[in-house]
């Protein structure tokens, strides 16, 4: 290994990664890198050090050369008046700051960021309450929280959405499943849905599928908000120039959106994915586990069970109620059989939590032996009663988990749990 001198100035502190990566920190930063260092955040480190400057980053006399990111983002009007908290260590540490001081929003290594927590309530709008007068957000706010809790977070994690309209004039009380996204203000716009006097409501689901397609959108990772970044005026560009059949072209920005990142969504919604649920089908599938159900991750997944008769199937009749014959299936927010179809195959090989979510009464999903090995004992990653009825298929008694009818009861106790520990003992692999 060639021998390095790095020179340090005062106050400035060297680390060194596992890998043998060397990092200097300003000796701003010294004390809150230290700190992190004594509490093992080793991920909190590794955000820190990404935002420090490279060897390309520098001019040959020494000196940093403009950050060109940061002076379009100071142009962006947009972001004018929103505090700037880079100078925090992290992300989360800047979004703790900024919470704290009470802001909405706050600049952050020149991207904005909200301050809502995961599970803090969407701002949620209809400015026209003509069109139902008994309209009412906490009602939607808490449909989505109760029944689709993961996606409720992923709606507010990260970039998060900023507010969702309900009943813009362009997508009006009697069109739910039509929607829109401003890239630039970070706003959704649907259509409505009656809340009746009694407090029921119509078209919920028809909105819920318009907010899954339209996140899709706030979480592509190709999109700028930044109007003096190209790529942030690729979408009108293309609306001009292609129209409606910008959905069926693909590389432009509604083909990619909707069929490469609109699927993960509607997967963590239809199946509650958590982080951890995501990063487990990542390492199956064998790409990046950054808990991020984005276009690699799906794409690995499509790849993975695109021959299976079972998707095949879901896929033909996705395609002839979305009259879209493309092999990269659009409107899957919307039309949750293929998603769900999709859950309950990788629900095969990577145990999810709540399969009833995606249940299919017609194809009982079957863990397969690998799912079984890799099962970690009580960690709840999978679901109890499909546990029970894979270790009853290959042989084991379990009397006091089986119901009169023949069904299990779901309930982890030491009969399952004896089990799965004794399969995974004799047929675990050398």
């Amino acid at each position: 290994m060639k021998k390095q001198n790095i020179e340090v100035e005062g106050g400035e502190l060297l680390i060194q990664s596992k890998e043998g990566h060397y990092a200097i920190i300003p000796a701003k930063h010294r004390q809150e890198v230290m700190d992190m260092v004594k509490d093992g955040c080793d991920d909190c480190i590794n955000e820190y050090i990404k935002t420090l400057p490279k060897d390309s980053d520098y001019a040959p006399d020494g000196s940093l050369l403009p950050d060109w990111d940061k002076v379009k983002a100071t142009l962006n009007p947009y972001n004018w008046g929103v505090p700037d908290y880079s100078d925090r260590g992290s992300r989360d540490a800047a979004f703790a700051a900024a919470r704290k001081a009470g802001e909405k929003e706050f600049m952050w290594n020149n991207t904005r960021y909200n301050t809502r927590k995961d599970t803090d309530d969407l701002n949620i709008t209809m400015p026209n309450k003509d069109l139902n007068p008994n309209w009412d957000a906490e009602k939607y706010n808490t449909y989505l929280k109760t029944n689709y809790p993961e996606f409720f977070k992923v709606i507010n994690r990260g970039k998060g959405v900023n507010e969702i309209e309900f009943g813009h004039p362009s997508v009006h009380k009697n069109t739910p499943t039509r929607g829109g996204y401003n890239l630039f203000r970070n706003k959704i716009y649907t259509g409505s849905m009656e809340i009746k006097p009694d407090g029921s409501m119509f078209g919920e689901n028809d909105i819920l599928g318009t907010i899954i397609a339209e996140m899709a959108h706030v979480k592509d990772d190709k999109l700028s908000d930044n109007p003096l970044n190209s790529n942030s005026w690729k979408i009108r560009t293309e609306d001009w120039k292609y129209g409606e059949d910008k959905y069926n072209i693909p590389n432009t920005v509604e083909y990619n959106t909707h069929r490469f990142y609109e699927p993960g969504l509607a997967m963590i919604a239809y199946g509650d994915l958590s982080p951890n649920d995501i990063k487990r089908i990542q390492k199956y599938v064998g790409v990046e586990e950054d808990g991020y159900f984005g276009e690699e991750t799906y794409k690995a997944v499509q790849n993975k069970y695109k021959d299976s008769p079972y998707i095949q199937s879901a896929l033909k009749e996705h395609q002839f109620y979305s009259q879209d014959k493309d092999e990269n299936p659009i409107e899957m927010g919307r039309y949750s059989k293929l998603a769900k179809a999709y859950l309950h195959q990788i629900n095969q090989d990577v145990p999810l939590r709540d399969s009833k979510r995606f249940y299919d009464p017609l194809q009982l999903s079957d863990y397969t032996d690998n799912a079984l090995l890799n099962i970690k004992a009580g960690s709840g990653d999978y679901d109890v009663s499909e546990l029970q009825r894979a270790l009853v298929k290959r042989g084991y008694k379990l009397p006091k988990s089986t119901k009169k009818d023949g069904t299990f009861d779901g309930i982890w106790g030491d009969e399952t749990k004896n089990a799965l520990l004794d399969y995974q003992s004799k047929n675990k692999k050398n």
